[in-house]
């Protein structure tokens, strides 16, 4: 109840009121604000309680650089431990710092890692220093490491000292060239102030294992087409020879005609439209083809494995595997490559 110059405002119950409409004249008035809090009140409670667990828990990670395929894929493998994937979400189960700490630790000084909360979402920013780019940094690895095992065939090294000869066999891990020199008659070792660069070409061996199918399907144009004409004239079209195309699979091909090429907008031209008709070629592969065609398809494989050059000195099928669709051949290779590191 409040007091007014011309009465009293009183909030009372509607079955009372009709009770009192009888004796007192009594003004009603019409508030819509419960109506309205009911509606608001819990949407806007249930967005605090969104915010509140998108700032405390991770639902998936991101990944951002210049990592090539292999590498965001032996990242991903990094990170895997560290998540519970549960269907589409990856819940963060480890400590941000220590997942930095090993990332770190799994990568050279020329990978910069950085890691931050954006949502509900881990980013992860990896940028590799390309090869061409790393002169212009201050500090570089003081030692050259063998990345795989192998017989050194050759090195090309500017700087520091080289510690293998030709026709060596070095181990992985072995180091190959390194800016540190022993003092003669002692043993210290003191740094030389410079970089180790360059590069140790070795014979290495890998086994692979190489899956052809016996029947390869491939996309190829027939010599089918069909040949149309529209005429552009002030935003109109006019067709001639057009009639609907009769090919499945087809390759659009457009020429124009134009001769006001000199205006930004022509009010006249001739478009040709040529359609080129594509099928599904089946192949059928034998054993015998796909032997003398092995070295390619090797070639293939490690092109999408490695970013580096090489050469392939060898290759000898160690098996041979036959399934009602596949041959599988087992391989051994002898490969010509950079392994310093």
């Amino acid at each position: 109840m409040k007091k007014h110059e011309d009465g009293y405002l009183v909030t009372i119950r509607k079955d009372v009121a009709k009770q009192l409409e009888t004796r007192y004249p009594i003004v009603t008035e019409l508030s819509i604000y419960p109506a309205i809090l009911k509606i608001i009140v819990p949407i806007v409670a249930l967005t605090c309680v969104l915010m509140i667990l998108m700032n405390k828990h991770t639902i998936g990670y991101r990944i951002n650089g210049n990592l090539n395929t292999q590498e965001q894929q032996e990242l991903e493998a990094l990170l895997e431990p560290h998540f519970n994937q549960v269907g589409p979400f990856h819940f963060l189960k480890s400590e941000v710092e220590d997942i930095k700490t090993e990332l770190e630790a799994y990568y050279n000084e020329y990978v910069w890692i950085n890691i931050y909360r954006k949502g509900t979402d881990i980013v992860f920013d990896v940028y590799n220093t390309p090869v061409d780019e790393r002169d212009d940094l201050d500090t570089y690895s003081d030692t050259l490491y063998a990345k795989r095992s192998g017989i050194i065939k050759n090195y090309k090294v500017s700087s520091c000292r080289v510690l293998v000869e030709q026709n060596q066999l070095v181990k992985e891990g072995d180091p190959l060239v390194t800016c540190y020199v022993e003092q003669p008659y002692t043993t210290e070792i003191i740094p030389i102030e410079d970089t180790a660069k360059g590069e140790v070409w070795a014979d290495t061996w890998y086994e692979v294992n190489v899956t052809a199918e016996k029947v390869d399907v491939q996309e190829g144009f027939t010599a089918n087409k069909q040949t149309t004409y529209v005429l552009h004239l002030g935003g109109m079209e006019f067709n001639f020879l057009s009639q609907e195309i009769a090919y499945e699979k087809y390759e659009e091909v457009t020429k124009e005609y134009n001769p006001f090429f000199f205006m930004e907008e022509s009010p006249l031209y001739l478009e040709k439209r040529q359609y080129y008709e594509k099928r599904d070629i089946m192949r059928v592969n034998t054993s015998e083809e796909l032997k003398a065609n092995l070295l390619t398809l090797v070639k293939n494989k490690f092109k999408q494995e490695t970013d580096g050059e090489f050469i392939i000195k060898n290759l000898e099928i160690i098996s041979e595997e036959e399934t009602e669709t596949q041959f599988i051949y087992k391989c051994h290779l002898t490969i010509y490559e950079n392994i310093a590191y």
